[in-house]
């Protein structure tokens, strides 16, 4: 049986990023599990598992565009330092705000400009490449 879309698929996978620093790995951890063409996963990570076997391995590259997208510039919001938290005025402080629906956002605060914080509301792997290494342990109907 291979991947392919409607298929409950689980995967060991370890992302690192260009620096050859781990991000996120599912070693010592249970596989992670998803439902293959649903979404549910970066799409570029979607696209390289496509076709693999129980057992099978492979090591491949997303683009930005295929990941979290590229860095947005309108996802760096001015905030009135007064709507931010004392203990998160600081550069690298992350925060959670509210969007335009009532969905939760999560920012970093990415400079201070006295009166006003600029938040970063970009995923925070927006506009980087993505290097995984996948192996498929499991594959359902």
């Amino acid at each position: 049986m291979q991947v392919q879309a409607g298929k409950t698929v689980s995967i060991h996978y370890t992302l690192r990023l260009e620096n050859d620093v781990i991000y996120e790995t599912t070693e010592n951890e249970p596989p992670m599990s998803y439902t293959h063409g649903a979404g549910e996963i970066v799409a570029g990570l979607e696209k390289g598992v496509e076709g693999m076997r129980v057992g099978e391995q492979r090591s491949f590259k997303v683009e930005p565009e295929e990941g979290y997208g590229e860095v947005r510039l309108e996802a760096l919001i001015e905030v009135p330092r007064e709507h931010v938290p004392l203990e998160a005025r600081q550069v690298g402080e992350k925060i959670i705000a509210k969007g335009p629906q009532g969905q939760q956002l999560e920012g970093v605060v990415y400079e201070d400009k006295r009166d006003y914080l600029v938040v970063d509301f970009n995923h925070p792997l927006a506009g980087m490449v993505l290097h995984f290494e996948v192996s498929v342990v499991n594959i359902e109907e």
